[in-house]
């Protein structure tokens, strides 16, 4: 068992503190990208039944995606924890798929309704 160091105990603070913006990035994600397809989908004249179910789908399927990306990356940050360039590098990687799921998803709705 390692000794638990001062610079240790940091890096740890960092890695779990990269781990809390992924989680707000991912639900911001979320949120734009139903609010995207709400847009797309009230543009194009469906019905509001059918705008229920997508968004109880998106809510359900994005969600159990999201919470399932989440949980990996506690483990995948926490493993490289003591080598802070590694950490950084992952973290970069890991936060950009849902940085670029919501950069799509504003730009969508922004396409969609101006707005």
């Amino acid at each position: 068992m390692t000794q638990a160091t001062p610079q240790r105990i940091l890096f740890y603070v960092v890695a779990y503190s990269l781990w809390l913006v992924n989680m707000v990035v991912c639900g911001v994600a979320l949120i734009e990208f139903r609010a995207a397809v709400n847009a797309a989908w009230l543009m194009a004249g469906s019905s509001f039944e059918a705008l229920g179910v997508a968004n109880q789908t998106i809510l359900l399927v994005g969600g159990l995606v999201a919470i399932i990306f989440v949980v990996f990356l506690e483990s995948y940050y926490r493993r490289c924890a003591a080598h802070i360039v590694a950490l950084l590098r992952r973290a970069a990687w890991t936060t950009a798929i849902p940085a670029g799921v919501l950069l799509a998803s504003l730009v969508a709705r922004y396409l969609v309704s101006g707005v």
